[in-house]
């Protein structure tokens, strides 16, 4: 008999990262997407090189099993808002993927994962909420952070970057030998870790977790590509303009061009969503 998937809803992972990061020092939050799951499955996916070694590496980090170490995905959750559920969780491979796990780890354990994209939601829905997220478990903390994206844009979201390891903007697993010295080195003398290198974050937390640091490690995801504009992401393409508020004030674009672009984007948005439920 196939093990349950469900996923929790966007409220009940936001509320629980908080609580886990307010009450623990050692905590992990890693995000499995479909490309992560594919790797599991001995297949290469968009930005993610397949390779054996990544594939027992990923299968490691998606295995550990630890309250303090949280694995989110997006499987079999459904929001109740049509225009959410459009805009985070249209997986056409939602359904292979879940017949994927249960084939490939056949016990009689269900799984109930934390929501990948409550991160992104609530920055997107909710920013007062996400912004006191980040004043509260990000900003203060001395932290690290590994991957594509430079310090310079980082600090505009998370604040000042204390220690910065440089990965490739794609496929960074392939050179992991070549910058993982330099993640052990610097994470020594950190509060957090912030991994956004793609699939090589799982590696990254996998291999942190397993050295027994007392840090709290964030996968956050591809909220820090909206602020240069990088459309990696449906939701960046179409709603990242909104990620400017949520940026240090200082670093907020304030301008009458950026507020027209703002404007006009944000129109074409509702006009899509009424046009949508008209169709649906």
């Amino acid at each position: 008999m196939d093990r349950k998937i469900t996923t929790k809803s966007l409220t009940d992972t936001f509320q629980y990262l908080s609580k886990m990061l307010s009450e623990n020092q050692r905590f992990f939050f890693t995000r499995f997407g479909d490309g992560d799951f594919f790797i599991l499955n001995n297949q290469g996916y968009k930005n993610h090189q397949f390779s054996e070694k990544l594939r027992v590496e990923m299968e490691e980090a998606f295995l550990i099993n630890d309250p303090l170490y949280i694995r989110s995905s997006f499987l079999n959750y459904k929001d109740p808002n049509k225009d959410i559920q459009r805009f985070f969780f249209k997986y056409p491979d939602n359904k292979v993927l879940s017949d994927l796990l249960n084939k490939k780890y056949n016990t009689k354990e269900n799984w109930k994962f934390d929501n990948c994209n409550s991160l992104p939601y609530y920055a997107l829905n909710h920013s007062k909420e996400f912004i006191h997220f980040l004043d509260e478990f990000v900003r203060p903390k001395k932290k690290l952070l590994i991957g594509g994206v430079s310090p310079e844009t980082a600090k505009k979201l998370y604040g000042n970057i204390d220690e910065y390891v440089q990965t490739p903007f794609k496929n960074a697993y392939a050179n992991i030998d070549t910058w993982w010295p330099e993640v052990l080195e610097k994470s020594k003398n950190v509060e957090l870790v912030l991994p956004s290198a793609g699939a090589a974050s799982k590696v990254i937390n996998k291999r942190l977790w397993n050295l027994g640091y007392e840090y709290q490690s964030l996968d956050i995801g591809s909220i820090i590509d909206a602020i240069d504009d990088l459309g990696t992401r449906k939701w960046i393409r179409l709603k990242g303009h909104k990620v400017n508020q949520l940026l240090l004030d200082k670093y907020q674009n304030k301008s009458l061009s950026f507020k027209l672009k703002y404007f006009q984007k944000e129109t074409f948005y509702e006009l899509r969503s009424i046009w949508k439920n008209i169709v649906d």
